[in-house]
C-alpha cells in the first residue's frame, strides 16, 4: 500500500478547506450513508466535499491521487477513516459532557466563528474590488455574495446554499473542531514526561545535527541563523569548527549615484577592454624585449591560475602593467603603444571625476562612521555604539538574538551569507576582542567587531534546549497517547462503514470502476 498518500492526507487535514472543483461528473445519491458512527450518520455528500478538497490540494503539489485504482480506493479509504474518526470524537465528546460550554468557552466559540466569518467576508470582497478595478460595472457587495455561495455550494454540496445556511454550516464544522479540542485537552492533562524521553528527544536530534553538519560545515550558518531571526524551534545542536560572532556598525549610503557615475564607468570598462586587446597584440609581436617578457608572463599567469597561486598572479600581473606602461611611454613607441598611453590618461581622468562623484554621494555616510570611530577610540561600547546607529537590520531588534551574540562568519566555508568579500578579508585580520577601521563596500561604511569564535561540538542540554525537547517529547507522547484513546473508542463503538457507497468518487475523472 502507498503510505505516502496516509502521511500527505494527515498533513493536508491541518490545513482549511477550499472550495474544490467538481471532480466526479456524476451525480450519485448524496445523501446515501457512508457510515454510522454510534448512531452519527456521514453521507457520501459530506465525503464528496472533503474527497474533492483534498484531491485538489493534493494536484497544487503534483499528486495524482485519482490516476490508478489502487492510489484511489486507498485514498477513499482513508478519506472515510478520517471522517469516522472526527466523528467519533465529537460523540465521545457530547456523551463525556463537554458540549455543555461554559460562558467562556462559549465566548470564545463564538469569537471563534465571528473571526472566521469576518475573514471570509474579507477575502472575497477583496476579490470583487479586484474585478471593479477591471469592470466597474461589478457591484462589489452582491459580487461578494456570489463569491461567498459559490464556496458555500461546492464544500455544502448544494447548488441552492444561502448565506444563513453557510454560516451555520461553518459554526457546526467550527463547534465539532472546539468539542475535541476540549475532549483532547481533557483526556490528556494528566500525562507528563520522564527525564529520559527528553534525553531521548534531544539525542536523536544531536545525532541527526552531527552527521548533518559534519558531511555538509557550511550549511550550519543558515540553519543557525535562521532559528536565531526566527526565535523558534530548537538552535544547531552540533557547531562545527571555523565559525566565529561578529558585530556590525553600518552605514548606508544615502541617496543615489548621479547617471554620470554610471556612465563613465562604462566608458571605463571598454577602455579596459581596448586597452587589454592592444596589450595583447603588442605581447604577441615580441618586438623587443619588455614584449617578450610580456608574452612569457601570460603563460605564467595562466599556469598560476590554474594552481591557485594568487600571489604569483597579483605578481605578474603588477609586472605586467609596468611593462606595459613602458611600452606605452617609449620614445619610439609602436601606434598600438601610443593609444594605450592615451588609453591610460583617459581612463586616469574619468577615474578621478568618479572618486569625487563618490566621494559627494558617499560624504554623509563616510562622516557619520567618522564619528562613531572618533566615539570608539575614545573609549565608548561598541555594542552600545552600534545598538544606536547601525543599519544592519539584525541588530535592530532589541530583542534579537544577534543582538546577544553576535552574526556568524567564517572564511572556512563557502556559506550562503550576507557578507560581502571585503567584510571577509577585513575579518580574517581582526583579532577576537578588536574592531576594525572603518570600511566600505557598495553599501556603504562598516566598523566591525570580532566578539570571537563559535564553540565548535555538542551544544549541551542546557534550561532552554530542556524546555524545548520537554515540549517535543510531550507532543509525541499526547499524540501516540491521543491516537490509542480514539483506537479505542473505535473498538468500542458501533461503527459501520459502507465502503461500496463511496467507490464512486473519482471514477468518472479516471475513466476507472
Amino acid at each position: 500500500m502507498k503510505k505516502w498518500i496516509s502521511v500527505l492526507l494527515a498533513a493536508f487535514m491541518l490545513l482549511p478547506l477550499i472550495a474544490a472543483c467538481k471532480l466526479t461528473d456524476d451525480e450519485p445519491d448524496l445523501k446515501a450513508v457512508v457510515a454510522t458512527v454510534g448512531g452519527e450518520e456521514i453521507t457520501l455528500g459530506e465525503v464528496k466535499a472533503l474527497f474533492d478538497s483534498y484531491v485538489t490540494y493534493f494536484s497544487y503539489y503534483g499528486y495524482d491521487v485519482t490516476g490508478d485504482t489502487e492510489t484511489l480506493h486507498q485514498f477513499q479509504d482513508d478519506i472515510v477513516n478520517k471522517m469516522v474518526e472526527d466523528k467519533l470524537i465529537v460523540v465521545k465528546a457530547k456523551e463525556l459532557g463537554y458540549d455543555q460550554f461554559t460562558e467562556e468557552q462559549q465566548a470564545e466559540l463564538d469569537a471563534r466563528v465571528a473571526e472566521e466569518l469576518e475573514a471570509m467576508q474579507e477575502y472575497y470582497r477583496s476579490q470583487a474590488e479586484s474585478e471593479y478595478e477591471s469592470d466597474n460595472t461589478v457591484n462589489v457587495e452582491e459580487r461578494t455574495q456570489e463569491l461567498i455561495l459559490e464556496e458555500a455550494n461546492n464544500n455544502m454540496n448544494r447548488d441552492d446554499a444561502t448565506y444563513e445556511e453557510y454560516t451555520e454550516f461553518i459554526r457546526e464544522d467550527m463547534t465539532a473542531t472546539y468539542l475535541g479540542e476540549l475532549l483532547r485537552a481533557g483526556q490528556l492533562k494528566d500525562l507528563s514526561v520522564s527525564e529520559e524521553d527528553v534525553q531521548n528527544e534531544y539525542q536523536t536530534q544531536v545525532d541527526a545535527d552531527t552527521a548533518s553538519y559534519t558531511e555538509s560545515p557550511a550549511a550550519y550558518l543558515a540553519a543557525q541563523e535562521s532559528y536565531e531571526s526566527l526565535g523558534e524551534g530548537a538552535p544547531a545542536l552540533y557547531v562545527p569548527e571555523g565559525y566565529h560572532r561578529v558585530y556590525d556598525i553600518f552605514i548606508k549610503f544615502e541617496g543615489t549615484l548621479p547617471d554620470e557615475y554610471n556612465t563613465n564607468k562604462t566608458q571605463m570598462d571598454k577602455l579596459t577592454t581596448e586597452y587589454q586587446n592592444l596589450a595583447f597584440s603588442e605581447a604577441l609581436s615580441g618586438i623587443n624585449e619588455n614584449s617578450t617578457r610580456m608574452q612569457e608572463i601570460l603563460a605564467e599567469y595562466a599556469a598560476a591560475q590554474t594552481a591557485g597561486d594568487k600571489a604569483k598572479m597579483d605578481a605578474l600581473k603588477a609586472e605586467y602593467q609596468e611593462l606595459a606602461f613602458a611600452e606605452a611611454t617609449a620614445g619610439e613607441a609602436s601606434e598600438n603603444a601610443k593609444r594605450m598611453g592615451e588609453i591610460m590618461s583617459e581612463y586616469a581622468a574619468l577615474q578621478a571625476k568618479n572618486d569625487e562623484l563618490f566621494a559627494a554621494y558617499a560624504a554623509g555616510a563616510k562622516a557619520k562612521i567618522d564619528e562613531i570611530y572618533a566615539k570608539l577610540e575614545a573609549g565608548e561600547n561598541f555594542k552600545e555604539l552600534m545598538l544606536a546607529n547601525t543599519q544592519n537590520e539584525n541588530f535592530n531588534d532589541g530583542e534579537s538574538l544577534f543582538v546577544e551574540r553576535g552574526m556568524l562568519i567564517t572564511n572556512d566555508y563557502d556559506t550562503d551569507d550576507s557578507w560581502g568579500d571585503i567584510t571577509k578579508e577585513t575579518f580574517a585580520s581582526l583579532a577576537a576582542g578588536k574592531y576594525s577601521e572603518p570600511y566600505s563596500d557598495s553599501d556603504g561604511y562598516h566598523i566591525l567587531f570580532n566578539i570571537g569564535s563559535e564553540t565548535p561540538g555538542v551544544r549541551a542540554l542546557d534550561d532552554t534546549l530542556r524546555a524545548y525537547f520537554e515540549g517535543v517529547a510531550k507532543a509525541t507522547l499526547e499524540e501516540t497517547e491521543w491516537q490509542a484513546l480514539i483506537d479505542a473508542w473505535k473498538a468500542e463503538a458501533e461503527v459501520t462503514i459502507n465502503t461500496e457507497v463511496y467507490r464512486v468518487l473519482g471514477t468518472t475523472a479516471t475513466g476507472e470502476e
